[in-house]
């Protein structure tokens, strides 16, 4: 995912201060979790039915990673032994196809939206 550093960012790089950063690095970090949860669970949702282990394993499989500096959220972190099944499944299933391309994408479209709401919030 990509963010523009416009509006809202500017703030944060304005106005940094302990207290702000703290809480800013904290809230984001909350919410791409948040994000990741929403990818997992819509994905899993939305998968073909027939494969149950696949939507059981999506609906759970997302983590933090890394240490706190260089921490990530990973969305799918259990399932590259069935990967291939699963893009397989996203991109030829016949009635259910693009079920986690699509759970991405809707994300991806309010990803800046949720994050400048965050700063918002650490500036009120």
């Amino acid at each position: 995912m990509r963010m523009q550093m416009t509006g809202e960012w500017a703030k944060l790089m304005n106005d940094i201060n302990p207290r702000h950063t703290a809480k800013v690095v904290s809230d984001i970090d909350k919410e791409v979790g948040l994000v990741a949860k929403d990818i997992a669970e819509r994905s899993s949702d939305d998968a073909p039915v027939d494969t149950g282990y696949m939507r059981d394993t999506l609906k759970v499989n997302y983590e933090r990673t890394g240490g706190t500096v260089e921490s990530m959220w990973v969305v799918m972190p259990e399932v590259y032994e069935i990967l291939p099944y699963l893009w397989m499944q996203n991109f030829n299933h016949a009635t259910k196809g693009f079920f986690f391309t699509n759970a991405f994408n809707q994300q991806h479209a309010k990803f800046d939206k949720r994050l400048l709401a965050v700063i918002e919030r650490a500036y009120k």
